[in-house]
């Protein structure tokens, strides 16, 4: 099978050791050939690994044509589009003309979320065109089961729906360790207002009241850095805080999670996060709103705590995990089970490959 790949994600095109080349790798066992058209970056253009073709071109509307050109040569069997908006556009336009299915991804809950929508203005723009592309795509690919109750609210079939998460875990990268554990508060995150990191700074406030020696790690980088120095000051909570914008190794990555007590998401949108996971997968239990993939693997006194948006019930039960020694210790071995069963690296991505395989037999 030939699949033509267009998406956001430059890391392949940057040779960057990151989740996205890793998954790449994987899944050229199981497809006969790659294309992937990425945004334009300066001083590259086209790159080959093995059978898998990069091309930062650039997606604009100029993009169609390019690809139409590409499938005189590679014949492409089937079109993905990593999102159904920036990305949905220029694919779908592909897949009409050269006659070839097409499946669009949604890999966060962003759609008719207000949130989102209040972000920026062109995102009601890109919210409509996203909506009415899902309705015409031969298939769509959803990553959790609230995603896949939204998109029949928008009209697409559930036939045409493949339920795949993408949370892909290196279970062997990400692994119990012996570093001793901490009252360290622990999230990784791009430093972005969804990821709702003021909510986490107010929560931590409260954490500190009751926790004298907590502490919060926060890792990422991102536009709102200063921004949220300055509110830690403001919260009072700027000696307890370090955040590491530096970039940081696997292994040293790994070593964090373990040494925390707790991982915290605060986000208001999501398709995992990843990150939690990483998390689980090395013993470290979880608070998370309920965004993505959580409210289906995280179960209240089992792997962690599911939250509602408010500063004190996060915090509440961040507490409960710092003080209860024992029930932490349970979690921490129910969390790698979890991960265990449902996100490991090798079948999740083998599911993925094989369900696309599946829908070419039955669609191409």
């Amino acid at each position: 099978m030939r699949v033509l790949m267009i998406g956001m994600d430059m890391a392949l095109a940057k040779k960057l050791d990151t989740v996205f080349p890793k998954v790449v790798e994987e899944l050229q066992k199981y497809w006969d050939e790659i294309t992937i058209i990425c945004p334009r970056i300066d001083g590259v253009s086209h790159l080959k690994f093995g059978n898998v073709y990069v091309h930062a071109f650039g997606l604009n509307y100029k993009t169609p044509q390019f690809c139409v050109n590409l499938h005189k040569n590679r014949n492409f069997d089937l079109i993905v589009a990593q999102d159904p908006m920036r990305c949905g556009l220029p694919a779908f336009l592909v897949s009409k003309k050269i006659k070839k299915p097409i499946i669009m991804e949604v890999h966060a809950d962003y759609l008719d979320n207000p949130y989102w929508l209040s972000e920026k203005r062109i995102n009601w723009i890109w919210n409509s065109i996203g909506k009415g592309l899902l309705v015409k795509a031969d298939g769509v690919r959803v990553v959790n089961m609230k995603l896949e109750k939204d998109v029949q609210d928008f009209g697409v079939c559930q036939s045409r729906i493949l339920y795949i998460p993408s949370v892909y875990i290196d279970t062997k990268l990400f692994s119990p360790g012996s570093e001793p554990n901490t009252n360290r508060v622990l999230s990784v995150s791009r430093l972005v207002r969804q990821k709702g990191l003021p909510l986490l700074f107010k929560s931590f406030k409260h954490v500190t009241e009751t926790v004298k020696d907590a502490k919060l790690t926060l890792i990422g980088r991102g536009p709102e850095e200063n921004e949220l120095i300055g509110l830690a000051k403001r919260f009072g909570i700027d000696n307890r805080l370090e955040i590491l914008t530096s970039f940081i190794q696997w292994s040293e990555l790994a070593s964090y999670y373990r040494s925390s007590s707790v991982y915290v998401v605060a986000s208001y949108y999501e398709g995992g996060p990843r990150t939690a996971f990483e998390a689980m997968a090395c013993g470290t239990p979880v608070v998370s709103t309920r965004v993505g993939l959580m409210p289906e693997l995280l179960k209240d006194y089992y792997n962690g705590f599911l939250s509602s948006w408010k500063p004190a019930e996060i915090a509440d039960k961040i507490i409960h995990i710092l003080e209860n020694n024992g029930l932490r210790e349970k979690m921490k071995k129910n969390a790698r089970t979890t991960v265990l069963r449902h996100c490991e690296w090798t079948e999740t991505t083998r599911r993925y490959a094989k369900d696309y395989i599946r829908f070419i037999e039955e669609h191409g």
